[in-house]
C-alpha cells in the first residue's frame, strides 16, 4: 500500500466500496467481483487500475427466503 499512497497528492484518503442491491448468481451461488482503483487525481482525473481481479463465491445456495443461514449472503 506504501507505494500507492506515495501517488496521491491529496491527504484525503478513502476506500469506497459499492454494494449491489440485485444479487448476482452463478449456479444458485451469490457471488461479488473484486477489482481494485486507485484515483490519484480529480483535475485531470487519473484513474489507476489493478490488472487481476477475482470473484467470490457464498460457500451455500442462495435464497430469498431463508435468512437463518448467514453464510448463504457472505461471499
Amino acid at each position: 500500500l506504501g507505494p500507492v499512497l506515495k501517488l496521491v497528492k491529496s491527504s484525503n484518503k478513502y476506500i469506497i466500496q459499492k454494494y449491489l442491491e440485485n444479487q448476482m448468481i452463478i449456479r444458485n451461488r451469490k457471488f461479488d467481483i473484486r477489482q481494485w482503483v486507485v484515483i490519484t487525481s480529480l483535475n485531470p482525473l487519473t484513474i489507476w487500475r489493478h490488472n487481476d481481479c477475482y470473484f467470490r463465491f457464498s460457500a451455500f445456495d442462495y435464497t430469498e427466503s431463508d435468512w437463518s443461514n448467514p453464510f448463504i449472503h457472505l461471499t
